[in-house]
């Protein structure tokens, strides 16, 4: 079926406008996915950060308290007691951020009771030094108790963090194939669109020199009609004019005869003399 013009315009901004909206939605989609992933990026590196703190806050505590039992003196004490204020939170931190995956919580629940008793073990050893003494004191830290403690906190805290770094490097991966995926979706989209729309334009300027190129042939005819009807009324004007002059003509012959017939009919009376017709058809003779 061929469309006309007025028809064709609006499907050609119809068919330019699909591919935008199949971007847009392409778009939204692949954002979505580049947001999660960047999303998830964010997650692994917060929980690396809060791994690393807990160590951090631990060795801080435990520092803390080796200066007091070393020195007796109370100042020692703040960087304990500020490193083990912040230890529960770095925990609720880890158990909110790895609360998706059964295999890092499984870890988390697992440090939790080791670093309770590596902090029980450094308030003994605090109290012993205030109440017994440092030789007291020391007895505790030579045992290696504590340090069974921390060797395997440090342990479980190396697995969560090699297991975040794999999580990251696929992370990574998927962002890159979403960025790739998007950047494919608007370059393909932005091409269709371009094809189509550089279509719809040549198809209208088509349609556009055709109906020029019929209009100039409609203006060519209506000219030429225009001139050949001025030309055949001037014919029509000039024999117009040249039957009013036969008619004038004719009219003033027409008198001339009548009068010529009057000046007849007026000798003949003069003359008392007639005339007469003789029909030869039916044989029949007329006298005046």
């Amino acid at each position: 079926m061929q469309l006309r013009l007025s028809e064709k315009i609006p499907w050609a901004f119809a068919l330019a406008l699909l591919p935008l909206v199949i971007i847009v939605i392409a778009s939204f989609r692949s954002m979505a996915g580049l947001l999660d992933a960047a999303e998830r990026i964010r997650l692994t590196h917060e929980v690396e950060t809060h791994l690393a703190e807990l160590l951090s806050h631990v060795t801080d505590a435990e520092a803390g308290s080796r200066g007091f039992v070393i020195t007796g003196r109370e100042n020692f004490l703040e960087n304990y007691q500020k490193a083990v204020g912040v230890i529960d939170k770095d925990l609720a931190a880890l158990q909110r951020l790895t609360a998706d995956d059964a295999e890092q919580m499984r870890r988390l629940d697992a440090i939790k009771p080791i670093i309770a008793d590596k902090l029980n073990h450094m308030t003994g050893t605090i109290a012993r030094r205030r109440t017994e003494g440092f030789a007291a004191a020391q007895t505790m830290i030579a045992t290696e108790q504590g340090k069974q403690k921390m060797d395997a906190a440090r342990e479980i805290v190396a697995d969560m963090r090699n297991t975040e770094t794999q999580l990251l490097r696929q992370r990574e991966a998927a962002m890159e194939v979403s960025t790739r995926n998007t950047r494919l979706v608007l370059g393909s989209g932005a091409l269709l669109g371009f094809l189509i729309a550089l279509s719809a334009t040549v198809s209208i300027s088509r349609e556009l020199r055709k109906r020029r190129q019929v209009e100039d042939e409609l203006r060519r005819a209506y000219d030429d009609l225009d001139q050949r009807i001025n030309q055949r009324t001037q014919e029509l004007e000039q024999v117009n004019i040249v039957l009013r002059q036969e008619a004038t003509q004719r009219q003033r012959a027409q008198k001339l005869l009548q009068q010529s017939d009057e000046r007849f009919r007026r000798a003949l009376t003069a003359a008392r003399m007639g005339t007469w017709e003789w029909d030869l058809a039916s044989d029949r003779v007329t006298t005046y």
